[in-house]
């Protein structure tokens, strides 16, 4: 099991650390037929030791603000302070990851895209969301996060795998 920005989000234990209150995009890596590495989150099964700390996407969809939005499997969500084991799954074969749940909080959200305009259908830009925290630190959480434009006629933006952020 990995996660988005990895080496971000683990301590010296090489636990992950998540701010209760955010949320951070686990993956599992696992080899093919072929020997080769490759990601299989979509087609695993996902589960936390603790619902009450944390929850863990497999791919549901979630209403928000009137809009149903597939959460992408692998999805953690911190709810409380504490220390959970996330198990992921596929067939017969199984991982674990330590996740420590901190008590910092996130204040503000601030978004950055790669261009400050875009031509449309010629140009695409990406949306970045970094998390300032309570604690002051700052996290990286594009990827963690559900988005939506105010105006789907004039933009959309992807929530997909692969071009999350994408405008």
């Amino acid at each position: 099991i990995t996660a988005s920005d990895d080496d971000r989000f683990k301590n010296n234990d090489g636990k992950f650390t998540v701010a209760f209150g955010n949320s951070l995009q686990f993956f599992l890596i696992g080899k093919n037929e072929e020997g080769e590495w490759v990601d299989v989150t979509e087609n695993s099964r996902w589960e936390v030791t603790d619902s009450d700390v944390a929850t863990i996407s497999n791919g549901e969809e979630v209403n928000i603000e009137g809009d149903l939005v597939e959460l992408p499997p692998g999805l953690l969500s911190a709810v409380e302070q504490g220390e959970i084991k996330i198990i992921a799954s596929r067939g017969d074969k199984s991982a674990e990851a330590d996740v420590i749940l901190t008590d910092a909080v996130a204040e503000s959200l601030e978004i950055t895209a790669s261009q400050g305009s875009v031509i449309c259908g010629k140009e695409i830009s990406t949306l970045s969301a970094t998390a300032v925290l309570s604690d002051g630190s700052e996290l990286d959480v594009s990827d963690s996060v559900i988005w939506t434009s105010s105006d789907t006629d004039s933009a959309l933006i992807s929530n997909d795998l692969a071009t999350r952020g994408q405008v």
